[in-house]
């Protein structure tokens, strides 16, 4: 199975062919994953092993092997744990609804506390500028003004946040 993406012109092939045998395992998991441009060579390929409950537990990278990466759970198989093989490793702490109480971010580490409705009550609302139509804008005011019956919509940078 090759899915081609035409644009960047790359394919993603599940059929290794330095194995002779599909990338998928008889649970039709992907193992082994290779990115070919489309003179077939080789731009990434990753390898991966799973536990009993389908958990990912590894990514080997075959071309870089500094980004495989190993994965931990609790006893619930939520995710807990993502080591890679260069040491940037990240894990975090969930309580019984899925929050995450603690994070750690190689080292620097984030605790939260959550309150009976499940909202983060350890870090303060960050106020969200939004349009007239309430959708997000993230570094602009969209105003509107009238010229001629007509609406014309400027776009004025913000120099700081919104309040």
């Amino acid at each position: 199975m090759t899915e081609d993406y035409q644009e960047p012109e790359v394919k993603l092939d599940y059929t290794s062919a330095n194995h002779g045998y599909t990338g998928l395992d008889r649970f039709n998991r992907v193992v082994d994953q290779l990115w070919e441009d489309y003179s077939q060579t080789a731009l990434d390929e990753f390898t991966y092993t799973y536990d009993r409950s389908s958990n990912a537990l590894t990514r080997v990278n075959a071309l870089d092997a500094a980004f495989s990466e190993t994965y931990g759970y609790d006893d619930a198989d939520r995710l807990t744990s993502s080591e890679r093989a260069d040491d940037y490793d990240q894990s975090w702490t969930l309580d019984g609804m899925g929050n995450w109480t603690s994070f750690d971010d190689d080292g620097a580490t984030t605790n939260s506390t959550f309150n009976d409705i499940n909202e983060n009550v350890s870090v303060p609302p960050t106020p969200v500028a939004c349009s007239i139509r309430s959708r997000p804008v993230s570094d602009s005011i969209a105003t509107i003004r009238r010229i001629g019956g007509s609406s014309a919509i400027q776009r004025r940078k913000r120099s700081s946040q919104v309040p």
